[in-house]
């Protein structure tokens, strides 16, 4: 369903990337890629997230599809490992 909204121009990315926000702090790692794959960015806040439950699979593909790490970001990490 998210894809065919996509495919119609859905804006996906309003309200500061909410919707990636969300699929990441819900640790729906399908939904993740789903939007990152559609050309949706990557952002610190979504890889916060996904660092603070520990999906360490999410949190290296949000980095590799463009998210950087902020120093809240790296301490969090330092914390869960």
């Amino acid at each position: 369903m998210v894809e065919l909204l996509i495919f119609f121009g859905a804006k996906v990315e309003i309200k500061d990337n909410m919707t990636l926000i969300l699929a990441s702090k819900s640790n729906d790692f399908d939904m993740v890629k789903l939007l990152l794959n559609n050309n949706i960015r990557a952002d610190s806040n979504a890889l916060k997230a996904a660092v603070e439950k520990k999906n360490w699979r999410m949190a290296e593909f949000l980095m590799s599809k463009g998210a950087v790490p902020t120093p809240e970001v790296v301490r969090i990490f330092e914390e869960n490992k």
